[in-house]
């Protein structure tokens, strides 16, 4: 059985690959870094995520190659679900909202976007929320697959 300190310690060393950064020093040392910490350093002069990602499981680090994490809302999140004053929109960023349906059948997914505000909808947020509703759509999150698969953690969450 897994003590809680064992637990946390786990959870803690559970990352994104994005979290991942590499920098190559002039003496050929490679710095491996998870978010704003130095993991490891190695002098074999390789700059390659795929031996960095190596040395990092062989420090017990848990890589997800995702990018995101479902999850639910945390009840300070839930304010951002919903339509908001003007106001509050503009000084939270709101870039506008996706609207979702899922046809008459419920296996269909058919969606329409809203701005809000253009002047932040940039190629760089169309693409990323381009792959979100894909990777939403996909077999391994598949979340927007269906109605049905769609109400399932809502349901689990009321157990």
């Amino acid at each position: 059985m897994m003590s809680r300190n064992q637990s946390k310690m786990n959870k803690e060393k559970q990352i994104f690959e994005n979290q991942i950064s590499l920098i190559l020093r002039e003496d050929k040392t490679l710095e491996i870094y998870v978010g704003d910490s130095l993991a490891a350093e190695i002098s074999d002069g390789r700059l390659d995520m795929e031996f960095a990602k190596e040395i990092l499981e062989g420090l017990d680090y848990e890589i997800n190659e995702s990018s995101f994490t479902i999850r639910p809302l945390h009840t300070d999140e839930q304010k951002y679900t919903y339509k908001q004053s003007t106001q509050i929109e503009g000084q939270t960023g709101n870039i506008g909202y996706l609207r979702g349906d899922f046809g008459a059948g419920g296996k269909e997914f058919f969606s329409s976007w809203f701005d809000h505000r253009r002047d932040l909808k940039t190629d760089e947020f169309k693409s990323e929320l381009d792959e979100v509703i894909n990777a939403l759509r996909s077999e391994e999150y598949g979340l927007l697959k269906s109605r049905t698969v769609m109400t399932q953690p809502i349901r689990a969450s009321f157990l």
